[in-house]
């Protein structure tokens, strides 16, 4: 069916969350801003921040920093 959901966001996370609990699949985080993630207790090797404030609703800047970081991701 799927390897792995990616939640990508506070609202992706959460959503990717429930999923990955219930299906039992992998799952990955990321997001601009690490304290989003502090509500999911999800495992710190499924997490990538990078710490960049955030979004504030700007979807520009959040694509502009997926292509910054896209080695990466």
């Amino acid at each position: 069916m799927f390897d792995f959901v990616m939640g990508l966001g506070q609202g992706g996370g959460r959503i990717a969350h429930a999923f990955a609990k219930g299906f039992e699949i992998p799952v990955v985080f990321m997001n601009l801003a690490g304290v989003d993630f502090t509500h999911l207790r999800a495992p710190l090797q499924d997490i990538l921040v990078f710490e960049k404030g955030g979004t504030g609703r700007d979807p520009q800047f959040g694509e502009r920093m997926v292509w910054e970081n896209f080695d990466e991701i």
